[in-house]
This record gives structure tokens, C-alpha cells and sequence, in this order.
């Protein structure tokens, strides 16, 4: 169970369409414009926001292509999808990844991430916030851009299996922040109770397609505290009180004097 406060969300609708089709099958494509006076950062907002709102997801797939069911998730969240063919080709050759067949069952009530994610680890591939829409990419093409690497070094392999959070907040409370990585991760986020005084800090920034241990830590040491891993669960607290905690990493430990 995530244990922290829920996050309010308030998004506002966007563009749906499915670009960059090889130009031998590119579609047709509906375009709903957002607003022209929204900047880009409020835009971003809004594509975290979608990525996360829960939706009814009641039809199954079997068989699809990838961009038709692209196309249909971009309809039910009022987001734009793109597909970065470039990054599939390199990885696939000449195979048209959109028309890649896919089975997805009826999820019901489920969020576009999970979605998503869903269809997008059957071909190897994920997702990253680009400007004002979402971009599907091969997973090496992910590894590069999240963690700046074509390759991890081995102490480090574990890392690529973490869940990927993206901040958008403007003037938001420090603990609903936390409550956001939470919630998009699946990982826990506890806030230690002696440290709730710095909670109300007002949080603006943008931290998009960031590893969940890298956006927490991040978060946490801008306001003078540590994020102490424990398992699936990050602890929130004063680096003083650090070593209270099981898993602590080496550099939280007190030192011999």
C-alpha cells in the first residue's frame, strides 16, 4: 500500500493523433489543438496529468496493430502518441513496428501508463514525455535517454528495471510530490514524522522520464533531507536520523571516528 496523501489532479485536454508513420502506410490523422496560449511547461502538466488519470479501458485487442491501438488509447485520454520508427529500425531492421500485431484483454478501469506499459513490453519497447506528447521508443533508445548509457555497468543493471516517475509541478506541496512519484511507481513513498515541518515547502520544477531513486533523491535534497531505500520503499527524513533505518547505503552510514 502507497501511504501518502493523494495528489489532486486538474488537466486539460489535449491532441490526439498518431505520427510519424513510414510515409508507404502513414494514416490519416485527426488533430485536436491545444490551447496556443498554454505554454510548454502547462502542456507537459497536462501530458503527466493524462498519463496518470484513470480511464475505462473496456475493449479487447486481439491481433491489432500497434498503431490502432495506439490511436484508440490517444481517443480515451485526449493524448497525443508518436511513434519513433527510427528507434524500432535500428533495433529491428526494416519491420514496420506499427503494424506489429497485438493482444491486450479488457482492463477496465486503468490508467493510459498502464496501458501503455501493457503493450509496450511485448515488443520491447516504453515510453518517454517529449514536449507536448508522448513518444514510443525502442528500449535501448529509452536506456539512452533515461540514464544517459547505451549500456549499464553490471553493478548497475538493476537500475533498468526501475519504474520511470516525471514531475510537472508548479507551487504544489512537497509531500503531495512525493505522493505523485508514489502513485505513477507503484514504489512507497513514507514520509518520516519528524520531518513533517518541511512538507508545506511549495515545489516547482520539471523532472520528466527520470528513474523513480533519481527523481526521490533529488526531491528529497533540495530540502535538506535523504531518501533512505528500504526494499520497494523509500523513507523520507533528516540525513541525522538516516541511520535509524534498515538498507542504509554506505555514505548515510555514521562514520568510525
Amino acid at each position: 500500500m502507497i501511504r501518502l496523501l493523494a495528489l489532486v489532479i486538474v488537466a486539460t485536454p489535449i491532441v490526439v493523433a498518431l505520427a510519424d508513420d513510414p510515409p508507404a502506410t502513414k494514416p490519416q490523422v485527426r488533430f485536436r489543438r491545444p490551447a496556443t496560449n498554454a505554454s510548454l511547461t502547462e502542456r507537459q502538466r497536462d501530458v503527466v496529468q493524462k498519463l496518470h488519470e484513470t480511464i475505462r479501458f473496456d475493449r479487447a485487442f486481439e491481433n491489432v496493430p500497434l498503431k490502432d491501438i495506439l490511436d484508440f488509447l490517444g481517443d480515451r485520454s485526449e493524448m497525443t502518441i508518436v511513434i519513433d520508427y527510427r528507434s524500432f529500425r535500428e533495433a529491428f531492421g526494416e519491420a514496420n513496428v506499427g503494424e506489429q500485431q497485438i493482444r491486450l484483454s479488457k482492463l477496465g478501469i486503468t490508467t493510459p501508463r498502464q496501458v501503455l506499459e501493457y503493450v509496450l513490453n511485448s515488443i520491447d519497447g516504453g515510453f518517454l514525455i517529449r514536449g507536448d506528447h508522448v513518444e514510443v521508443v525502442h528500449h535501448s533508445r529509452l536506456l539512452r535517454e533515461v540514464f544517459g548509457k547505451l549500456e549499464m555497468p553490471t553493478d548497475e543493471a538493476d537500475r533498468t528495471l526501475l519504474p520511470i516517475a516525471h514531475i510537472a509541478a508548479r507551487n504544489e506541496p512537497l509531500s503531495a510530490v512525493f505522493a505523485g512519484i508514489a502513485d505513477q511507481t507503484g514504489r512507497n513513498v513514507v514520509i518520516d514524522p519528524r520531518v513533517n515541518e518541511k512538507m508545506n515547502g511549495l515545489v516547482t520544477m520539471r523532472l520528466l522520464n527520470t528513474p523513480v531513486d533519481t527523481a526521490v533523491t533529488t526531491l528529497a535534497q533540495m530540502y535538506d533531507l535523504v531518501a533512505v531505500p528500504v526494499d520497494n520503499t523509500f523513507v523520507i527524513t533528516a540525513r541525522p536520523l538516516a541511520a535509524g533505518f534498515v538498507a542504509v547505503p554506505a555514505d548515510l552510514k555514521p562514520k568510525r571516528k
